[in-house]
């Protein structure tokens, strides 16, 4: 579903749409899992426990990136709503409708207080 809402905002701007790929949606789950051991409203980051950033994180699964970036958020119930909390923030929406990003991970995991985590990893390969 958030696949599908982030390749109609991007068409609706004449946007090419962006293709799911197995080892950024690996490199998407590996963050959320990490984010788990964080406060989901206060200490979310794009930075890993481990001091890895998300162009570290797709490189660990193999995928050689030109460019890379990443849309983390934390308690939306729905792909329509992280949708519009990214769409309703400069940045997140930036990397949404950024034509040279090309390729999409997606994940969304429930910690044990039933709160969403998503994460969008774009990238170009190199």
């Amino acid at each position: 579903m958030v696949l599908s809402l982030v390749n109609a905002e991007r068409a609706a701007r004449g946007i090419a749409p962006v293709s799911l790929q197995g080892q950024l949606t690996q490199a998407a789950q590996a963050h959320a899992a990490d984010q788990f051991n964080r406060d989901c409203l206060t200490q979310l980051s794009h930075t890993g426990t481990d001091g890895s950033n998300p162009g570290v994180r797709i490189a660990r699964t193999g995928f050689s990136i030109r460019a890379w970036a990443e849309n983390i958020a934390c308690g939306q119930r729905s792909p329509a709503q992280v949708m519009t909390a990214w769409m309703n923030s400069s940045g997140h929406r930036r990397n949404i409708l950024n034509a040279s990003l090309t390729h999409i991970g997606i994940s969304v995991s429930p910690d044990s207080d039933g709160r969403l985590y998503w994460v969008q990893v774009f990238a170009t390969p190199r």
